[in-house]
């Protein structure tokens, strides 16, 4: 897997652990509220294949919400995966579903019930396995809180990643830019995943420039070694991949293809709460057609889908 900057925001840290003579590798826990519990499911892959790099040549543990479904331990080793429960089984919907945690409190307004007890026992999580790993990598901007806090208490250092919804709405939103400030604060270092989020992070807060990273995600090599077709396509076939939310902004992508060809077809993989609605859109244009919904594919599918 090719990692463009990779792990680059822990290279201080690891050039300090080495430079005190300590030969076993960097202890790291991963807190993110996005991952792949069962084996094909796309929740927060991107953060699964970080793990995997980072569990290559360090040891590592991710802690992530529990979920209504069974863990299947799909962490590569010796990665181990913990999960900490919030609520009741059958309760335990804020994570790991379509768009995340924002996208299940707008679907269902009553699982803001279950966030302080959520709040609570990430904190105490992080508390208990933070105590012993030697740097703390949190994903997002409440666990980046969190983590911050944790890693204060416990004197170690903390690396937040911030990602697309983080930077939505930021300069408007006085939350979120109250929320992120104090991550600056409590964190080592934040890394963007996209130079106009550093950009925009530049503007706002100017005195933590230094602190601000940007590190685009991986690629894996399976992408990498796809080929382009040796000869022209008679039809031009659009492929759209991502959990079916506004944010992704799907409408726009089915609504343009009215202005193209009847020879363009679209296949949409993902799944998600405006899946309904884009498929009664498709029927309202007369796309039916040309719009394909592919359903949830697995990852490991995925660059079959693009070639």
């Amino acid at each position: 897997m090719l990692f463009i900057g990779g792990c680059n925001s822990f290279a201080s840290i690891r050039q300090a652990h080495t430079s005190n003579n300590l030969k076993r590798p960097l202890r790291i826990l991963l807190v993110t509220t996005s991952y792949p519990l069962q084996e094909g499911n796309p929740s927060g892959i991107f953060v699964k294949r970080l793990a995997d790099a980072l569990g290559r040549d360090d040891s590592l543990t991710v802690l992530t919400p529990a979920s209504r479904a069974t863990l299947q331990h799909i962490a590569a080793p010796p990665t181990v995966v913990e999960c900490f429960r919030y609520a009741p089984k059958s309760w335990q919907r804020l994570a790991h579903e379509p768009g995340g945690i924002p996208v299940a409190l707008k679907q269902a307004p009553w699982l803001w019930l279950l966030v302080p007890a959520f709040l609570v026992s990430m904190t105490l999580s992080t508390l208990r396995h933070g105590r012993n790993a030697d740097v703390i990598h949190a994903n997002w901007a409440m666990p980046g809180l969190i983590c911050g806090i944790v890693g204060k208490m416990l004197g170690k250092p903390v690396i937040t990643t911030l990602r697309g919804s983080d930077g939505s709405n930021l300069e408007h939103d006085v939350f979120k830019r109250s929320l992120i400030n104090l991550v600056f604060k409590l964190n080592a270092r934040i890394v963007t995943v996209s130079a106009p989020m550093q950009a925009m992070l530049y503007r706002l807060f100017p005195e933590y420039g230094e602190h601000c990273l940007h590190i685009p995600n991986g690629v894996d090599s399976q992408f990498l070694a796809l080929t382009l077709p040796t000869a022209t396509p008679q039809k031009l076939r659009l492929i759209s991949i991502g959990s079916l939310i506004p944010r992704k902004n799907v409408k726009s992508i089915i609504t343009a293809l009215q202005g193209l060809p009847a020879t363009v077809t679209l296949t949409v993989v993902g799944e998600g709460p405006e899946q309904a609605a884009l498929a009664r859109l498709t029927q309202e244009l007369g796309l039916s057609q040309r719009v394909t919904f592919a359903g949830n594919v697995a990852p490991a599918n995925i660059p079959n889908a693009l070639a």
